[in-house]
């Protein structure tokens, strides 16, 4: 007869590339109430012997739920609300086929799991519907990947498995009538409640919506449904204004506002914001600091640091929040997954900072996912960041610039390239042009050179 631990382990097939480990400290908590802690990525399978330490207390981990081929048999909508009621909550999915689990900060996990593997794509566009019917539109889904490439080392992003020390678990499945559910029995309820790849494709879930805004999206609609809970009534307010400016674009305000309310908010004029020049890194001072660099593991970094750093204009933030499987090898492309407001974007790296990130790479031997690390394998820090470049500067006799210098640098210089202003609007991530211009602030040569170009009397030849 089969452990648990096996049962499990066959409950949440996986990839043999990687899991994660995660290490809580419970003296750590965000405002929001979540469970701070440090996370860990090894690129080993998942075995056996970690499932029974899981279950019995002694180390949690997590699992990829997509596996290299692009299939997975389990999914997740991860509701980050840590003031949700569970007990209502296990109530109204009672007749879905979703298992409801409480996570390590009080949040939802509610899975999906299939009697054989299905497309990653299928499960994650499943899950992403039944979320924003539920009222969940802006939950995470796992799995996050719906493809792979084995080949430049991507795995894919993990979850922290349920049960972990079963006998005093504080994550654990919930049942239909709002009690804890046993191991045994939320193994039982995950089995009975897994759908076939036809039934999954079969699914759906209609919307609890009301009257209005019928000709809407379908998070209104359901907005318009439920009623809106105590946090949310901003967001809310902003969906409603956004529905409200498109239908209604020349009176949106009156059809938003209560009769007879006057907005104070018009009365409060903009704050102008100076024109002072935000000044680049010198292009000299930056070879200065690279020549700086040797063909040591930490020269090797820092000159793929300097060099990147310049040629994807990210901020220094997004710039180490970068991971390994965020980076395309062969294109150069980057993706910012932590850009400012929470928004993606690609960055890109040239033909030499790709040749000095790949002789970086070879000379790493730890396994974290983090592209830029210590000797030690710790991800670098913004501290760690500002030490690279003030001692390389030092070294090289000059003035230490300032982190965001060398991302000024990158934008006057695409312009001076010629590339437009729109594209390099997206590069930079800036919402508005009107940001933008102030890393713009040309020199007198740039603006002497363009009148030599465009010069109309000049031009014709009068």
């Amino acid at each position: 007869m089969a452990t648990q631990a096996e049962r499990m382990m066959k409950l949440f097939a996986c990839g043999k590339s990687a899991y994660g480990l995660y290490r809580i400290d419970k003296n750590q908590r965000r405002a929001d109430g979540k469970v701070e802690g440090k996370a860990h990525t090894l690129r080993e399978p998942v075995s056996l012997e970690l499932w029974e330490q899981h279950l019995s207390g002694t180390q949690g981990f997590g699992i990829i739920p997509i596996r290299e081929d692009d299939l997975c048999s389990w999914g997740v909508i991860d509701v980050d609300d840590y003031a949700i009621k569970l007990i209502p909550l296990a109530k109204q999915i009672k007749d879905l086929p979703l298992v409801l689990c409480r996570t390590k900060s009080g949040g939802a996990h509610l899975f999906l799991f299939t009697t054989d593997p299905v497309p990653a794509s299928l499960m994650q566009l499943k899950l992403r519907e039944v979320a924003s019917n539920l009222g969940f539109g802006g939950s995470e889904i796992f799995p996050k990947q719906t493809h792979i490439l084995v080949e430049r080392g991507d795995f894919g992003n993990w979850l922290n498995m349920p049960y972990f020390n079963e006998k005093e678990t504080d994550r654990y499945g919930i049942g239909p009538n709002g009690k804890p559910l046993s191991l045994t029995a939320f193994l039982k309820a995950s089995q009975g409640k897994a759908l076939s790849q036809e039934q999954l494709e079969g699914w759906t879930l209609e919307a609890q919506v009301g009257d209005a805004f019928s000709d809407g999206p379908p998070c209104l609609q359901v907005l318009a449904g439920r009623k809106i809970k105590k946090g949310n009534r901003n967001n809310a307010l902003l969906n409603v204004g956004i529905y409200c400016k498109l239908k209604y674009p020349e009176r949106w305000e009156e059809e938003l506002e209560p009769e007879g309310w006057k907005n104070p908010i018009r009365k409060v004029k903009p704050p102008r914001l100076s024109d002072f020049r935000l000044e680049p890194v010198d292009m000299d001072d930056v070879k200065a600091i690279v020549d700086m660099c040797d063909s040591s593991f930490y020269g090797k970094r820092d000159k793929a640091i300097l060099l990147s750093l310049l040629d994807t204009g990210a901020r220094a933030i997004e710039f180490l929040s970068i991971n390994l499987n965020d980076y395309n090898y062969i294109t150069g492309e980057i993706l910012i997954r932590e850009g400012k407001g929470g928004k993606y974007r690609s960055v890109f790296l040239g033909k030499k900072s790709r040749r000095t990130t790949r002789a970086y790479l070879r000379l790493r031997q730890d396994d974290n996912s983090a592209m830029w690390v210590l000797r030690s394998g710790e991800r670098l820090t913004y501290s760690g960041l500002r030490q690279i470049v003030r001692r390389r500067a030092i070294r090289a006799g000059i003035i230490t610039p300032s982190l965001h210098s060398f991302r000024r640098a990158f934008a006057l210089n695409m312009l001076r390239a010629g590339i437009d202003i729109y594209s390099l609007q997206k590069l930079m991530g800036h919402a508005d042009l009107q940001v933008l211009q102030r890393y713009l602030a040309q020199t007198t040569e740039d603006i002497k050179q363009a009148h030599q170009l465009g010069s109309p009397v000049d031009k014709a030849r009068l």
